[in-house]
């Protein structure tokens, strides 16, 4: 574990292309780098390690909601807003879509998220049925495998050497996963990876647990997939709980109607 990329002190972004991810049109006019994770400004103090110069927020209020600063343990993560969406046929659909390619997008959320298990995954889609994820008109199934990732929260890893968690973020960019599929948006948000120690005073990880954290390469193509392949018994077990978890949904459904004539 390379310290020097991640000081516990402070926070250091020059090495993670802060002067890069400043938006070509703000160059001009915003003196200050931004963090890469929530796109606030920063400033440099003067300190520097290994020849790199450390920064921290121009405003403490970014401090406090920034994954990479944060004294918090249960920072805002990831809106869903799609409860205000009208409902329509295309929520239905994509869930429909969704869940007949749910092997591809759990080997490709496992590619970001190595310590993904089946039954979280499951649970995710649990989880993405209660806040109707699927109600966004412009939703698009390729980033259905990091919105559940963002969504998740906190992930336990199991190592032989040490416990941690890890944490998948969008940037500052997508507060609402709405904010993926704004019609404005002109490239990708950043999407990174944080990996903290276990807490010893807090419930869940604050940001003086913070490991090291790093950008995530998404991928389109299983191809280029790190993830195993699923056995077939993982698929029957998975297949045996959608069928379940399906016939439970239309039972909770016929119920509902029910009730309400």
């Amino acid at each position: 574990m390379d310290k020097g990329w991640h000081p516990l002190d402070e926070r250091y972004v020059e090495a993670y292309g802060a002067h890069a991810r400043t938006l070509a049109e703000e160059a001009a006019s915003a003196p200050h780098p931004r963090c890469p994770l929530c796109l606030a400004e920063l400033v440099f103090t003067h300190r520097r390690r290994g020849g790199h110069r450390y920064y921290r927020h121009l405003e403490s209020a970014d401090d406090a909601r920034c994954p990479l600063t944060t004294p918090s343990y249960d920072p805002a993560g990831l809106a869903v807003n799609a409860h205000a969406l009208a409902q329509g046929v295309s929520a239905a659909l994509h869930r429909e879509r969704f869940l007949q390619h749910w092997q591809r997008h759990y080997r490709i959320a496992r590619h970001a998220a190595p310590p993904l298990t089946l039954e979280r995954f499951a649970r995710l889609i649990e989880y993405a049925d209660v806040v109707d994820l699927w109600r966004y008109a412009a939703f698009d199934e390729r980033d259905a495998p990091y919105v559940l990732l963002a969504l998740a929260g906190f992930i336990s890893v199991h190592d032989r050497d040490e416990r941690a968690r890890i944490r998948i973020w969008f940037d500052g960019s997508v507060r609402d996963v709405g904010d993926l599929w704004h019609e404005e948006r002109r490239r990708p948000p950043g999407l990174f990876r944080v990996t903290y120690r276990e807490p010893l005073h807090t419930p869940f990880p604050t940001s003086a647990d913070i490991l090291f954290w790093e950008p995530v390469e998404r991928v389109e193509r299983l191809s280029d997939c790190t993830a195993p392949r699923l056995r077939q018994t993982q698929i029957r077990m998975f297949n045996r709980f959608i069928d379940g978890y399906e016939r439970e949904r239309r039972r909770r459904g016929e119920h509902a109607s029910g009730a309400d004539e």
